[in-house]
C-alpha cells in the first residue's frame, strides 16, 4: 500500500512539472515580439501570414497601351502652306544638331536618317507663313551640312475653300543645289563692305508666274525683291543686306530652278539694252538641266575652315598679347603705376594661413600679403619693397609674375570666346552678337560694340 501511495505522488509531481513547462513555453511564445509600447505579441504563423498577403490590396497604376497612329506624309503637307525638303542628310547633323534650329521654327518636321551603308536621309519641313519660311532658308544655307551639295526643293501651295484649311495645289516652286562647305567659307572669309550695287543681286531669267514674295525666300537674306520685265524677259532685282550675301548666292547656288525655269544667271550685273543678246549667249554657255549630272554625295572637306579658325583665334591672341605687352612696359617705365589695380595678390608664406600675414612683421619672418617684415631675413626685400608700400617680407614669401599670369589668362579668355561665337554663329546664324568679344563684321557675326545682326 505505501508502494501504491509512493507512485501515485511521483504521478502527480511529474505531471505538475510538465504543466509547469507547457506555461513557460507559452510564455516564452508570447513575449517573443513586444510591441512598440512594451506589449507583447503574438506571434503569427507562416499559414496566417500569407492569409494577410491575399487580403492586401496592393494599389500599382495599369494602363493600356499607346494607339501608335500610322504616320501619313500627305497628311502633313495639306495642313501648311510652306515646305521645304533637304537632301541628303548624315546621322552626324543630327548629332551636331545641325538642323535644331529650323526645327524649332518650323511647324511641323519629318527626318528619316538610315544608316550610311543603307543610304542618305532626307528631311521635311512645314511652315506657315513666308516669314517661317524665309527664316529657315536662312539657316539652312548657312549650316555646315556633313555633305558637301545638299539639294533643296521649296514649295508654296495655294490654299482650298473649306471648313478645315487645307493646300494641296502647288502655286509656286524651286529646286536649288548648292554646295554646302563654298557658303560657309564666302561666310566667314568674304568682306562685306560694299555700295549698292555690289549688294544687288540680278536673277536671269524668270516665268511670268514668279513672285517677289517666293523670290524672298528663294534668297533669304533679301531686303527687297523686284520683278522688272525688259525685252519681254522678265528679270529679278533682290537687295541684299551685304556684298557677302550677293556672293553666297552668286558662288554658292551652282544650280536653281524656280517655276520650271532654269536660272541663266545670277549676277551683280544691271539690267541693259541688250539683254536679248545676254540671254543668247547665257543658252549657248550654260548646260541645260537635263544634261548636267547628279549632284555627289560627297562628304564636305572642312580643313580649310579649320584652318580659318586656328588663324582667327592666333590673330585675336596675337593682338592680345601685344595689347598686354604695351601695358606692360608702360608699368615699368612709371614706377607710379606699379601698384595701381589689376596686378594679381602676392603670394602668401609658408604657413598658409591668414596668420602668415603678420609673420612677416618679424626680422626673418616669411612674406605676409602686405609685404610687411623686416628686411633682416635672408633674401629679404628692402624698405618699401611690398605690393602695397609695406616693409619687405622675408625670403620665405614671394610675389606671383604678374605679366606671364595676366598674358596666360587673357590668352585663356580670347580662346573661350571664340569658340561661344563660333558656337553662336552655327546655331543662329544671322543673329547678333551680344555682350562681350572682339569685334568683326557688322553682318551678325560682330561679338561686341555694336551688337546687332540681321533682322530676317
Amino acid at each position: 500500500m505505501d508502494t501504491d501511495m509512493a507512485d501515485d505522488i511521483k504521478s502527480e509531481v511529474v505531471g505538475d512539472e510538465a504543466a509547469d513547462e507547457d506555461q513557460l513555453l507559452a510564455e516564452d511564445s508570447e513575449m517573443a515580439e513586444p510591441g512598440p509600447e512594451g506589449e507583447t505579441e503574438h506571434v503569427k504563423t507562416e499559414e496566417e501570414l500569407e492569409e494577410e498577403l491575399k487580403e492586401t490590396k496592393i494599389t500599382i497604376p495599369r494602363y493600356s497601351p499607346h494607339s501608335v497612329p500610322d504616320w501619313k506624309l500627305d497628311d502633313m503637307r495639306t495642313r501648311w502652306p510652306w515646305h521645304i525638303r533637304i537632301f541628303p542628310i548624315d546621322q552626324e547633323d543630327c548629332r551636331n544638331c545641325i538642323l535644331d534650329t529650323v526645327t524649332k521654327i518650323s511647324q511641323e518636321a519629318w527626318y528619316y536618317v538610315p544608316k550610311r551603308k543603307v543610304g542618305e536621309g532626307i528631311a521635311e519641313l512645314c511652315m506657315s507663313s513666308v516669314n517661317e519660311a524665309k527664316s529657315v532658308m536662312a539657316r539652312i544655307v548657312r549650316m555646315p551640312f556633313y555633305h558637301n551639295f545638299v539639294t533643296l526643293e521649296i514649295t508654296k501651295k495655294k490654299k482650298e475653300e473649306g471648313s478645315t484649311p487645307t493646300y494641296s495645289d502647288v502655286e509656286e516652286s524651286a529646286t536649288i543645289v548648292y554646295d554646302t562647305t563654298k557658303c560657309e567659307k564666302i561666310k566667314n572669309t568674304a568682306p562685306s563692305k560694299g555700295g549698292v550695287k555690289r549688294k544687288t543681286l540680278w536673277v536671269r531669267y524668270l516665268s511670268e508666274d514668279t513672285t517677289p514674295e517666293f523670290l524672298r525666300v528663294v534668297f533669304p537674306f533679301a531686303q527687297t525683291a523686284q520683278v522688272h520685265t525688259h525685252e519681254d524677259l522678265r528679270i529679278a532685282e533682290v537687295k541684299n543686306n551685304s556684298k557677302t550675301d550677293v556672293l553666297l548666292f552668286m558662288k554658292g547656288y551652282l544650280t536653281v530652278v524656280i517655276n520650271q525655269t532654269h536660272i541663266l544667271a545670277l549676277q551683280n550685273k544691271e539690267v541693259g539694252d541688250n539683254e536679248q543678246a545676254i540671254k543668247d549667249e547665257l543658252e549657248k554657255s550654260v548646260t541645260p538641266v537635263d544634261s548636267l549630272e547628279v549632284a555627289p554625295t560627297v562628304v564636305a572637306e572642312r580643313s580649310e575652315q579649320t584652318k580659318y579658325d586656328k588663324n582667327l583665334s592666333a590673330g585675336v591672341l596675337k593682338r592680345t598679347l601685344q595689347q598686354q605687352q604695351k601695358m606692360v612696359d608702360a608699368k615699368r617705365k612709371d614706377p607710379m603705376m606699379r601698384n595701381r589695380s589689376g596686378e594679381p595678390p602676392a603670394k602668401r608664406g609658408g604657413r598658409g594661413n591668414w596668420g602668415d600675414r603678420f609673420d612677416g612683421r618679424r626680422p626673418g619672418g616669411g612674406g605676409g600679403r602686405y609685404g610687411g617684415g623686416y628686411p633682416g631675413g635672408p633674401g629679404g626685400m628692402p624698405y618699401g619693397g611690398g605690393p602695397r608700400g609695406g616693409y619687405g617680407g622675408g625670403g620665405g614669401g614671394g610675389l606671383l609674375d604678374p605679366h606671364g599670369m595676366a598674358a596666360e589668362m587673357m590668352m585663356m579668355q580670347a580662346q573661350l570666346n571664340q569658340t561661344i561665337q563660333n558656337q553662336l554663329m552655327m546655331l543662329n546664324p544671322g543673329g547678333g552678337g551680344g555682350g562681350g568679344g572682339y569685334g568683326g563684321r557688322k553682318d551678325g557675326r560682330r561679338g561686341g560694340g555694336r551688337g546687332g545682326g540681321r533682322k530676317w
